[in-house]
C-alpha cells in the first residue's frame, strides 16, 4: 500500500507535466485505501465463498442424483420381478375366487328360488289366514252372546226350574234342545232327563261352557246340532222374550243355544279353510326349513368366499403396492434422468468454476489489493497513465514481492462480471475499456465519485442507472439544494449535483465526507443546522463539465476523482456508429439491436443460472421426486439453451455486420484523431477547447457534404492570404482551412441543377471512392 501511494504521487507529478492535469493524494486517501481494501476483501471473500457453496450445493445434488440413477435402475430390476410374482399370485387367487364365486352364485340362485316358493306359499297362507280370521271374527259376537247368556244362569233359577214337576209349556222344548246338543237320543229328551241333567247345577253350567271348546276343536258331532235345530226353529224358542216370561233360566238356555248353533255353523264353515291353512302352514314350514338349509349352505360358501376375497384383496393390495412402488421408482428414475439431462451439461462447468474459485481464493488478497489500489488512485488518470500504474508499476512490484495474485490479474474482471457490464452497456455506458473502468470505480468506491465529464457520457449513464432509485438532479446554485439533500438522505434516493466548478459548498462537507453520527441503531448526517437520518441506499454523484478542472487536495481527499472524458478508442467506436448510421442505416440499426440483445442475453443467462442454483439450494427432501422443481429447472435450462443458441447466431451475424462496418473504420479513425488533435491545443492556450457535441455536428455535416461539389463564388487565394496578414494564428488557420475545403479537388465552378452556393447531391457509388471522399470531407470540413 505505501508503495502504490508513493508511485501514484510520482505519476501525478508526471501527469501534470505531460497532460497539464492535477491529481493529489493525501494521507486520508491512503487511509481510505486501507478501509476500502478491508471492506472489499471481506465482501469479495464472502461473495466467493457464497458462490462456491452455491455451486457445490448444486454439484452435490447433481452427483447424488447421478448416483441415485444407478441405484434406481437396480431397484427397478428387483421390483419388476416382485411385480410379476405379485401379479401371478393375484391371478391364481383370482381364479380360485372366480370358482367359489360361481358356486356361491349357483347356491344363491337356488336359495332365491326357494325363497320365491316360500314367498308364494306364505302369501297363500296369509290370504287363507286372513279369510279364516275374518270368518271367525264374524262368530265372535255369537260366542259372546252365548257366554253372556250363560252368565245369566244362576243356581237359584236353575234350582227352581229343575224343581218343577211339570214345566211351563215350551220350556221342555228348550231343555230337549240342550239334551240334543249333548248328544242324547230323542227318546231321552223328556222332562225327567232334563231334571236329571240339571241335578248338579254347577256341573251343568260348566258343561255348557265347555261346548264352545268342543266346537272350536271340531269335536261337536253334526247330528247333535241337527237334533237341536228343530227345537230352535220353534217360535217360542226363537223368541227369547217369550221364553223369559215363562222362565229366566229357560230364556238363558234358549239364548245360549241359539248363539252356540250360530257359532257352530260358522266354525263348521271355516274348518275346511283352517285345514287348508294348516296344510299351507305345514308346507311353508317345510319350505322355510329347506330355505334355511340352503341359506346356511350359501352362508357357508359366502364365508369361504369372503376369506378368499379377503386374501385376494390382500394380495391385490400387495400387488398394487408393488406396482405403485415400481411406478414410483420408474417415475423417480425418469425425473432423475430428466434432471441430469437438464443440468448434466452444467455439472462439468460448475466443477471447473468451483475449482477455479477455490484456487482464486488463494490469490484473493493480492487481487483485491490491486483492485482497491485501482479504485482508490487511478480514476483521475487517462488510459496511458492507468496502464502505466497498473500494468507497469503495481503488478510487477507485487510479482517481485511474491504477493499471491492471479495470472493476468485484472481489476475489471474481479469487480464486474459480464452480466453487470452488459447491464451498464444497455444503460448507455460506452463499451470501451476506460469507460468500463470508470463505471467500476464509481460503483465500488467508498468515497462519492466526482466525474470529469465534458462530453456528458457519464451523466447519461448515471441517469439511466439510477433512474430506478428516483435520481434527483440539482446544482449548487439551486435554492432547494438542502431540502433536496435532506429528502434524498431520508428516503434513500440518489442525487447528482451537476455542472460543478472548482469548488464545493462547505455546507455539503458532512455529506461529501460521509461524516455520519450514530444514534441508537441509526446514522445521522448534519445538513446545515439539522441532523438528518442517513438511509443506507443514499448515493451521491458529483459532476462537472469542465475539461480540465483543478480541484484542491481537500476536495480530492473527500471524493474519488473519475476521468470520464472520452477516449480515442471509445470516440472512434462512437463515430463509427454515426458514420455507418448515415451511410448504412440498415447495418447500424441491426448492430444496435444485436448489442442490446447480447446485453440482455448476458443478463438473462446470469439470472437463469442464479435461479437454477437458488432452486437447487432451497429444494428440500428428495429432489428427484419434486416434479415442480424439475419442470421449473427444465424450463430454465431450455430457455438458457435457447438463449445460448441465439447468442451463437447473433455472434455470427455480428461478425458479418462488423466486417461490413469495418469498411468505415478509417473514417471514424480520422474523426477521432482530429478531435484529440484539436483537444491537445488546450496545452498551447486555454482558448482552444472544443466540445464533443460541436465536433459531432461538424462530423455529421462533413458526412452529408462528402463527395459534393462546391459551386459558390470563386475564391481568390492570394487575396485571402493577404487579408490574413497581421491577424492571429487562429484566424490564419481558419482561412487556410476554408481554402483547403474549397479547393481540395480543384472543383470550383457551378452546378446548374442546384444553383450557386448550394451543395451538389452527386455521390460516388463506388465504396472505395466514397470512403476517400468521407475522409477528405471530415479532414477539411
Amino acid at each position: 500500500m505505501p508503495f502504490s501511494f508513493g508511485r501514484v504521487n510520482e505519476a501525478s507529478e508526471d501527469y501534470l507535466q505531460k497532460e497539464r492535469r492535477f491529481n493529489y493524494t493525501t494521507p486520508k486517501s491512503f487511509l481510505e485505501l486501507i478501509y476500502l481494501y478491508r471492506n472489499m476483501l471481506a465482501k469479495e471473500r464472502n461473495t466467493l465463498l457464497a458462490n462456491i457453496d452455491r455451486l457445490s450445493n448444486g454439484l452435490d445434488k447433481l452427483e447424488k442424483t447421478s448416483k441415485d440413477v444407478a441405484i434406481l435402475e437396480e431397484e427397478i430390476k428387483v421390483k419388476s420381478v416382485e411385480v410379476e410374482a405379485a401379479k401371478a399370485n393375484a391371478d391364481e387367487i383370482a381364479e380360485k375366487v372366480g370358482g367359489e364365486k360361481t358356486k356361491v352364485e349357483e347356491a344363491a340362485s337356488s336359495a332365491n328360488d326357494e325363497a320365491a316358493k316360500c314367498a308364494v306359499i306364505a302369501e297363500k297362507a296369509g290370504i287363507m289366514q286372513v279369510d279364516c280370521e275374518r270368518d271367525l271374527a264374524a262368530a265372535i259376537p255369537a260366542v259372546e252372546k252365548a257366554e253372556a247368556a250363560l252368565d245369566t244362569l244362576n243356581k237359584k233359577d236353575l234350582g227352581e226350574l229343575k224343581s218343577l214337576g211339570k214345566p211351563p209349556q215350551g220350556v221342555d222344548d228348550v231343555t230337549a234342545a240342550v239334551l240334543a246338543i249333548r248328544g242324547e237320543p230323542a227318546k231321552n229328551r223328556d222332562w225327567n232327563a232334563a231334571k236329571n241333567m240339571m241335578k248338579d247345577v254347577n256341573k251343568f253350567i260348566d258343561e255348557l261352557k265347555g261346548i264352545k271348546t268342543i266346537v272350536d276343536n271340531s269335536q261337536m258331532p253334526a247330528k247333535n246340532v241337527e237334533g237341536a235345530r228343530p227345537y230352535l226353529e220353534l217360535e217360542h224358542v226363537k223368541n227369547v222374550d217369550i221364553m223369559r216370561k215363562k222362565s229366566n233360566a229357560a230364556a238363558g238356555l234358549c239364548e245360549f243355544l241359539l248363539n252356540i248353533v250360530v257359532y257352530y255353523d260358522i266354525v263348521v264353515t271355516v274348518e275346511p279353510k283352517r285345514q287348508a291353512l294348516k296344510t299351507a302352514q305345514d308346507e311353508l314350514a317345510a319350505a322355510n326349513t329347506k330355505l334355511a338349509e340352503v341359506q346356511a349352505y350359501v352362508k357357508d360358501l359366502e364365508e369361504k368366499l369372503a376369506i378368499l376375497v379377503a386374501e385376494f384383496d390382500k394380495v391385490v393390495a400387495e400387488k398394487n403396492r408393488v406396482v405403485a412402488e415400481g411406478e414410483r421408482l420408474t417415475n423417480k428414475l425418469g425425473l432423475a434422468q430428466r434432471l441430469m439431462a437438464a443440468l448434466g451439461s452444467e455439472q462439468e462447468r460448475w466443477k471447473i468454476n468451483v475449482a477455479k474459485m477455490k484456487s482464486d481464493s488463494v490469490y484473493l488478497p493480492g487481487d483485491v489489493l490491486l483492485a482497491a489500489s485501482f479504485v482508490s488512485y487511478v480514476g483521475c488518470f487517462n488510459k496511458t497513465f492507468r496502464d502505466l500504474l497498473i500494468n507497469q508499476t503495481m503488478i510487477p512490484f507485487m510479482l517481485k514481492n511474491a504477493i499471491p495474485m492471479s495470472d493476468n490479474a485484472d481489476p475489471l474482471k474481479l469487480l464486474a462480471d459480464p452480466a453487470v457490464v452488459a447491464e451498464w452497456n444497455s444503460q448507455g455506458l460506452p463499451a470501451d475499456r476506460v469507460s468500463l473502468e470508470n463505471g467500476v470505480i464509481s460503483s465500488i468506491s467508498e468515497r462519492w465519485p466526482l466525474m470529469i465529464d465534458p462530453q456528458l457520457q457519464g451523466i447519461v449513464w448515471v441517469k439511466e442507472k439510477e433512474s430506478h432509485n428516483n435520481l434527483q438532479l440539482t446544482r449548487l446554485n439551486n435554492k432547494k439544494l438542502l431540502s433536496v439533500m435532506e429528502q434524498a438522505l431520508e428516503q434513500g434516493w440518489s442525487v447528482m449535483i451537476e455542472n460543478l466548478q472548482e469548488s464545493l459548498d462547505a455546507v455539503l462537507a458532512p455529506i461529501i465526507g460521509r461524516q455520519k453520527i450514530k444514534k441508537g441503531r441509526n446514522f445521522f448526517v448534519k445538513v446545515g443546522d439539522k441532523e438528518v437520518e442517513y438511509h443506507p441506499k443514499f448515493k451521491l454523484y458529483l459532476h462537472t463539465k469542465l475539461a480540465n478542472p483543478h480541484y484542491p487536495p481537500e476536495i480530492q481527499a473527500e471524493c474519488t476523482l473519475i476521468n470520464f472524458m472520452v477516449t480515442e478508442d471509445g470516440l472512434e467506436d462512437q463515430l463509427l456508429a454515426k458514420v455507418v448510421s448515415k451511410e448504412r442505416p440498415d447495418l447500424e440499426e441491426e448492430k444496435s439491436f444485436l448489442i442490446q440483445q447480447q446485453n440482455e442475453f448476458k443478463i438473462k443467462l446470469k439470472e437463469l443460472e442464479d435461479g437454477l442454483l437458488k432452486q437447487l439450494a432451497e429444494a428440500e427432501g428428495d429432489i428427484t421426486e419434486n416434479i415442480e422443481l424439475i419442470e421449473s429447472l427444465e424450463d430454465a435450462k431450455r430457455l438458457s439453451t435457447d438463449i445460448n443458441e441465439k447468442v451463437i447466431i447473433a455472434q455470427e451475424t455480428e461478425v458479418k455486420i462488423n466486417e461490413a462496418r469495418e469498411e468505415y473504420r478509417g473514417v471514424a479513425n480520422r474523426g477521432a484523431l482530429l478531435f484529440f488533435a484539436l483537444g491537445e491545443l488546450f496545452k498551447v492556450h486555454s482558448f482552444y477547447h472544443y466540445s464533443l457535441s460541436a465536433f459531432t455536428s461538424v462530423f455529421l455535416r462533413a458526412i452529408d457534404w462528402a463527395g459534393r461539389r462546391y459551386v459558390g463564388a470563386p475564391i481568390h487565394v492570394p487575396k485571402q492570404l493577404e487579408l490574413c496578414q497581421g491577424k492571429n494564428a487562429f484566424q490564419k488557420f481558419r482561412t487556410m482551412q476554408l481554402l483547403l475545403r474549397a479547393g481540395a479537388k480543384g472543383l470550383i465552378g457551378t452546378d446548374d441543377d442546384k444553383g450557386p452556393g448550394k451543395p451538389s447531391t452527386q455521390k460516388e457509388l463506388d465504396l472505395p471512392a466514397r470512403l476517400k471522399d468521407l475522409v477528405s470531407s471530415i479532414t477539411y470540413q
